[in-house]
């Protein structure tokens, strides 16, 4: 009896393991959901600026899955800008459309701190955002997707304004922070805008 007293306390013991498991992985997967939001949003309620700077920046590449396209955004027909983080990182954000009634796709590029000028390897935390059909993709998280940075130019005498150049791949789909839709991103190539905002 004490045999089958004890097989009966350590199955409840795995089960309740499992149980905790299983919470912790769903309070990760709602973390990593909100956190893609917020990041999204920031960008969201920013005056993005033309992506003209001491040359046209642009972001091309291919888009699979959900949203099938090619991406061919050029200067002042599209909107760029990026900020610094708090944790030594930065953002870079691109937009379709450089009219605003034309509200088209956006991607943020979270990207962790840069320590040389170039050909540098960056984890890129990426969120693409359709705000036609208000749906949000993103990494979540997850390290799937890097960033190679080819140059970063400070842009004429200003002094906290670059140009950041690079390359962007991924060896995984990004899923929808709602539903079961996803996008797959073939190779990317961006030049944009950094300002290291001053207090």
């Amino acid at each position: 009896m004490s045999d089958s007293h004890s097989s009966g306390h350590g199955s409840n013991h795995l089960a309740g393991l499992i149980n905790l498991l299983f919470i912790a992985a769903v309070l990760s997967y709602i973390v990593a959901q909100l956190t893609a939001q917020k990041s999204s949003s920031i960008f969201m309620q920013t005056q993005l600026q033309p992506c003209q700077m001491d040359q046209a920046g642009y972001l091309r590449g291919e888009l699979f899955g959900t949203l099938q396209q090619s991406l061919s955004w050029n200067g002042q027909y599209m909107l760029c800008d990026g900020m610094r983080r708090p944790d030594g990182g930065f953002r870079l954000v691109f937009s379709e459309h450089a009219n605003a009634a034309d509200s088209g796709l956006r991607m943020v590029l979270g990207l962790s701190a840069v320590n040389s000028d170039r050909d540098e390897e960056l984890v890129a935390n990426v969120t693409l955002i359709d705000q036609d059909n208000s749906l949000f993709f993103s990494t979540q998280g997850l390290e799937r997707c890097w960033a190679r940075l080819t140059e970063r130019i400070q842009i004429g005498d200003r002094a906290n304004e670059w140009r950041i150049n690079g390359q962007l791949y991924c060896v995984g789909a990004l899923a929808a922070v709602e539903g079961p839709a996803s996008v797959t991103l073939g190779d990317f190539e961006f030049s944009g805008r950094l300002t290291e905002y001053v207090n």
